[in-house]
């Protein structure tokens, strides 16, 4: 069984602020079954986060952001909990209209694993009309959900001790549009 809701306002502020606060509630009983029999999970989750964009005239957008989740599961019995903290900023230019350059970073604070920063990079370059070039970089992590952590299975044992994941990533691309070019011309 899942249940969800939420709350969201959003305003202008001015000509170049926009600001999202936003609380959500997720709530769902889990039921396993595997042939050694079922399991069950109930975890709930409370999320608030607040989001702003600021419009700068000869800069781009800058955008900045604090989140913060509360989980707590029933996992055999036990009553478990962990908090996460995130805090981000991230800035969007365009440069000699050309040039599209996102870069940001991501600090998790995270009651179980600690802190972790997470830088992201991301770059396209408009050779002509329909030819992009693209490069994009970055780190991110992914917790253990809470059966990985503190399942007394048995057959599936938690480990508490468990570490979230690592990683790095990086892509680099050419992106052509044929269609467009076509639909354009009216050959379509």
């Amino acid at each position: 069984l899942e249940r969800a809701g939420g709350l969201t306002y959003r305003a202008l502020v001015g000509s170049r602020l926009t600001q999202h606060l936003a609380y959500r509630l997720y709530d769902h009983d889990y039921t396993f079954f595997s042939a050694f029999g079922p399991s069950y999970i109930l975890h709930t989750r409370h999320r608030f986060e607040y989001h702003g964009d600021v419009a700068l005239p000869a800069a781009g957008t800058f955008s900045y952001g604090v989140d913060f989740d509360r989980e707590n599961a029933t996992v055999a019995g036990k009553r478990r909990s962990r908090d996460n903290a995130g805090y981000y900023v991230q800035q969007q230019l365009e440069l000699w209209s050309h040039l599209d350059v996102t870069a940001g970073v991501r600090i998790e604070d995270n009651a179980a694993f600690g802190t972790s920063a997470n830088p992201r990079l991301g770059m396209s370059l408009r050779l002509r009309p329909a030819t992009r070039l693209r490069f994009s970089a970055g780190a991110g992590i992914k917790e253990p959900n809470f059966i990985e952590n503190f399942s007394e299975s048995r057959f599936f044992l938690g480990n508490p001790d468990l570490l979230a994941e690592r990683s790095r990533s990086w892509e680099a691309g050419i992106e052509q549009t044929f269609l467009r070019n076509i639909a354009q011309e009216g050959l379509l």
